[in-house]
């Protein structure tokens, strides 16, 4: 069996499988036999030149095909004891050429998998494997160590040790790891909180990912929106801070003191998040006349622009600095047209802007909310006929759903597919205004190009009802 079998197939990949399952049903004894065939034995073998026999040395590579393929059979062994010294020889074999820096990386992480897969419960295994994850010779293959540390810690409490060992190291791929697998082990909350705390950003992150509910994870959070870290993770701590301490009156101050040092971050929280705050308003303004673009937008966002700003934003807004720096925040091209005085979109404009920085903060958006819009429209009966043509249901003195089931009455309601509609209510002006749940009607139109088409239907209507009373 050994050479019509194993021998003849062993550099062929179509038959490993094979040769495993082969080697899980036959007597350990015979394993055993196969096995220092493949490597001891085989490391010469016997070739026919001219009729004549002769031992050759088997190409390397074709050597550590045969020792990992050990490995694979080795696991399908029921009873490992039998074969321990042999299963150890191979281990060690494996181990050698795992930290032999003349083998390239590629084969090295096949050596690393071999050991996590078939000796996952051997100490001296998982030993190695926090060894070579403290190696520097090779990122990839110290990484692939970790991640099989990581694979092994649900089931083994030593290999979970050794995870927290290599992320109390410092070692990066080791914290994200341990996040992952050990977010049930209270001590993996204090190593993430310890790691944070003195400065390690990647820490910071997962601590807000699985820890930020916890109440001794407060003064951390505070402590990094303070301190001077990516942009990035302030956004998604900020995020957790809003989820779960948003009662907590220090946060609003931290954010005062953060803005009014020019902190961008704190700018856009305060204006998203504590835009009715006595000094909110103020603080903006002033930072807005000192130059702070960030300000300044923040006020056209809220509507809130004086004659200084306006002007300011007016000569900024298509500076590459300015670009630059609102790259990935905002729709620029919107808020430069918005520049121009066409100020119709506004509501929408805020209402993308206030979804992009939610999801920044790592808050999905699941619900929205009813909001009312000003329009031009006076006449009823118009605005129904202009539904109609559009193809809209109408209906009067009715509901018009929005999210999560949430309703509210209008006079005039365009009933759409799905589930959401458009409401249209009179003023005491006399004017309608316009009541949308803008997150709904997104998810199935595009707002604005749905809402000026009824805009513009309705005046056509309006100028042709002018005609007609001649």
């Amino acid at each position: 069996m050994k050479t019509e079998v194993f021998s003849k197939h062993s550099q062929d990949d179509t038959w490993q499988e094979v040769l495993r399952l082969i080697a899980g049903m036959i007597e350990p004894k015979f394993v055993i036999d196969i096995i220092e065939y493949l490597i001891g034995k085989s490391c010469v073998t016997e070739i026919s030149i001219n009729g004549i026999n002769k031992k050759v040395i088997l190409l390397k590579e074709n050597l550590i095909k045969n020792i990992f393929l050990s490995a694979k059979i080795i696991s399908e062994v029921r009873n490992r004891s039998v074969i321990s010294e042999t299963s150890d020889w191979v281990f060690k074999e494996i181990q050698k050429l795992t930290k032999d820096e003349s083998i390239e990386a590629k084969t090295r992480v096949q050596g690393v998998l071999a050991i996590s897969s078939t000796w996952q419960d051997n100490p001296e295994a998982l030993l190695f494997l926090k060894d070579l994850a403290l190696s520097t010779t090779s990122s990839y293959v110290s990484e692939e160590a970790v991640m099989a540390l990581a694979r092994s810690s649900k089931e083994n409490s030593g290999a979970l040790s050794h995870l927290k060992t290599l992320a109390q190291s410092g070692n990066q791929v080791a914290i994200v790891q341990l996040a992952q697998v050990g977010s049930d082990d209270p001590s993996t909350l204090k190593i993430l909180q310890t790691l944070a705390q003195s400065g390690n950003q990647t820490a910071m992150t997962k601590l807000i990912t699985v820890g930020s509910d916890n109440p001794s994870s407060l003064p951390i959070l505070k402590t990094i929106l303070r301190s001077n870290v990516n942009d990035n993770i302030k956004y998604v701590a900020i995020g957790a801070l809003m989820r779960y301490w948003k009662d907590d009156p220090e946060i609003l101050s931290i954010m005062k003191q953060l803005a009014c040092s020019g902190d961008k971050v704190a700018i856009e929280e305060l204006a998203l998040n504590w835009q009715h705050d006595v000094d909110t308003l103020s603080i903006l303004k002033t930072l807005a006349h000192s130059g702070n673009i960030r300000a300044a937008i923040e006020l056209l966002l809220l509507n809130k622009l004086d004659d200084r700003t306006l002007d300011f934003l007016k000569k900024t807004i298509n500076s590459d600095r300015v670009i630059e720096e609102l790259k990935g925040n905002i729709n620029i091209q919107a808020l430069q047209e918005l520049m121009l005085h066409n100020k119709k979109d506004m509501i929408f404009i805020q209402s993308d802007l206030r979804q992009i920085r939610l999801k920044r903060r790592g808050i999905e958006i699941e619900t929205g909310y009813f909001s009312t819009l000003r329009t031009k429209i006076t006449n009823p009966e118009c605005l129904k006929a202009s539904l109609h043509s559009l193809g809209i249901a109408v209906k009067t003195d009715a509901e018009v759903r929005g999210s999560n089931g949430q309703t509210v009455r209008s006079d005039i309601v365009g009933v759409l597919e799905g589930n959401y509609d458009v409401g249209w209510s009179v003023n005491s002006d006399g004017n309608f205004n316009l009541i949308v749940d803008l997150w709904g009607l997104a998810k199935k139109y595009n707002q604005t190009e749905f809402i000026n088409s009824i805009n513009h239907k309705y005046a056509a209507m309006i100028q042709g009802y002018k005609r007609f009373l001649g």
